[in-house]
Formats: structure tokens, sequence, C-alpha cells
């Protein structure tokens, strides 16, 4: 049976969608709790991870600024922003109500929960210390839908397509998150200046936090 060009596209940036989140909310724990370690240079450690979804140009310009609470907020809860955590799940659930009739009913009911219970945070998650619990509830709602479609989904065109935006996205992901790695500013003293055991150390942190990320 061939797949409608509409249902295949759905299907595939649901997968997408649902990776993304899980993606965003991995590294937005490991930088937001990198940043409780370290000690000034905030902004230096938010940049990388911004500049996976456009850079810092449209954090400043919504909320004035660039720091821990803007920067979670763009990456967790701004509807605005196509890469946050809100922002996938309400764009994968956008995607599966097209296919409610063509999708087990479980794939939906668990994509319509994750949607009620973490597209309506606000800041206030961040008033009462709760991202980390934020950040694995996205994770977990990723995983248990995809556990859902492994289980019930069957092996045909569908399928397919699904699992090829899940890997697309983690690729890209990946790729993103190695190249902003890679273009931080050269050691200080490579360049013949004196060492600079701040930036070496800030950078020590940056490659610990690509591996708990990953």
């Amino acid at each position: 049976m061939l797949l409608l060009s509409r249902l295949a596209e759905n299907l595939y940036w649901i997968g997408r969608y649902m990776e993304r989140a899980e993606n965003t909310a991995r590294l937005l724990n490991v930088n937001y709790y990198a940043t409780l370690e370290s000690a000034g240079r905030i902004r230096e450690h938010w940049r990388p991870l911004l500049e996976l979804t456009g850079g810092e140009g449209p954090v400043i310009e919504r909320y004035g600024r660039v720091d821990t609470r803007s920067a979670t907020t763009w990456l967790a809860f701004d509807l605005d922003n196509p890469s946050s955590i809100a922002s996938s799940l309400a764009r994968a659930r956008q995607n599966a109500r097209g296919l409610r009739d063509r999708i087990p009913s479980e794939m939906w009911e668990a994509l319509n929960r994750s949607y009620l219970n973490l597209c309506f945070e606000t800041g206030g998650v961040m008033d009462r210390d709760g991202l980390y619990e934020y950040c694995v509830a996205a994770r977990e709602a990723s995983q248990f839908f995809f556990g859902i479609a492994f289980a019930t989904l069957p092996r045909d065109e569908g399928w397919s397509f699904l699992r090829s935006g899940q890997m697309l996205e983690r690729a890209d992901n990946t790729v993103r998150v190695l190249q902003a790695r890679l273009d931080s500013p050269d050691d200080p003293a490579a360049a013949g200046g004196p060492a600079d055991p701040t930036w070496r150390a800030l950078q020590e942190q940056r490659w610990v936090s690509v591996l708990k990320g990953a």
C-alpha cells in the first residue's frame, strides 16, 4: 500500500520534532548545571548552545540580555523558538493531529499528554528550581513515544519515514554540537600569548558537557 505524501511528511516531522525535544532537553540540562558549577563567564557557557538555535541575536531581541534565565526560557518554554522543547512538542502534536486515524491511539495519547504537561510551563519552573524535572520529563516523553511507536507501528513506509526523521535530527544535532564546540576561540597560548588557566578550564568543562549531552 502506497503512503500519501502528506502522511509521509507528517510522520517524518513527528520523528524530527520528538527527537529535537529530547536533544534540547538533554543539552539544556547539562549546560544549566555546568553554569552553576562555573565561576563567572556565564554568557560564554551559553553561547555555544545558543549557536545551535540561531545565535544570541534572537535571545537579546526578545529578552534584552543573555543570562541563565533568558537562555533557559528561550530553549525550554518559548514557542517562538522552533528548537525549544515546548515548540518541538507542540509542532509534533500538530503533525500528529492529522494522523489520528492512521496511528495507534496510544501514540496520540502519549504525545497529547506530553503537550498538555510540558507546553504550558513558563518561567515558574525556574522559580521553583524545577528545570531538572522538566528536562527529564521531556526526555522521557520522547523515549516513551518512540517506544510505543516501536511496539505498535507496522514496519511499512510510515515507520521508515518516522525513523528517518528521528535519525536525521539526531545526526544534525550531533554535527551542530561538534561544530559549535570546534568553532570556539583558540587557546591564547597557541598564538604566543600567555597561558590562561581560566580559558583552559572553561574548554575542558565544555568538552565534558558535550560528552554528557550525547
